[in-house]
């Protein structure tokens, strides 16, 4: 029997996230440090009583993005890369929502809320363990999963998950600054 799990990530969770995948892929981590924080925006649909709907959305944000991305292109490609990888915040928001909490992808088209859980359940056979891989999808009407009851919650994993992010990007936008900073410490002015 199957046991239905709902694992909103964490504000923190979201930008970490999007800046650690983008992070190993950049030439310029400082732009990446600087625009990871756009993950967070589609939770701002709290605001409007429409949590993981109106800006989780595909319908919503596949348009957004697409203009972003396009707009960037023809008329500043300066600014291609981090329109993608704006873009890339924005979508990978709702493909986390979407692993381990119910998100309504097609909203307004479809007034409901899906959820996938992916997970590897190790069964005893009494010969021996046998990892399996389990897919279980979900849905729930939109009121049940919109409702406004959403709060701020820091887990260990979020603080760790966010200092690694920091630590790292810091460390590839600005290599010397380490150093720099213990030597500053060390020699007295």
């Amino acid at each position: 029997m199957s046991r239905q799990v709902t694992l909103m990530p964490s504000l923190l969770e979201h930008i970490a996230f999007s800046g650690l995948l983008a992070l190993p892929l950049s030439k310029k981590p400082k732009w990446i440090l600087g625009l990871c924080w756009v993950a967070a925006i589609p939770d701002l649909d709290i605001f409007l009583g429409l949590h993981r709907a109106a800006f989780h959305s595909l319908i919503t944000l596949l348009p957004v993005c697409t203009v972003l991305v396009i707009t960037a292109h023809y008329l500043r490609p300066t600014f291609f890369a981090p329109a993608l990888f704006v873009s890339f915040c924005l979508l990978s928001h709702t493909l986390f929502d979407f692993l381990g909490g119910f998100v309504a992808i097609l909203w307004p088209l479809i007034p409901a809320s899906f959820q996938l859980n992916i997970y590897i359940l190790i069964v005893n056979t009494g010969t021996g363990l046998i990892p399996q891989l389990v897919i279980e999808p979900f849905i729930a009407p939109l009121t049940e999963v919109t409702a406004p009851s959403t709060g701020l919650l820091l887990a260990p994993f979020d603080v760790v998950f966010s200092l690694i992010f920091l630590t790292l990007t810091i460390n590839k936008a600005w290599p010397n600054l380490w150093s720099s900073l213990r030597s500053r410490l060390r020699s007295p002015t």
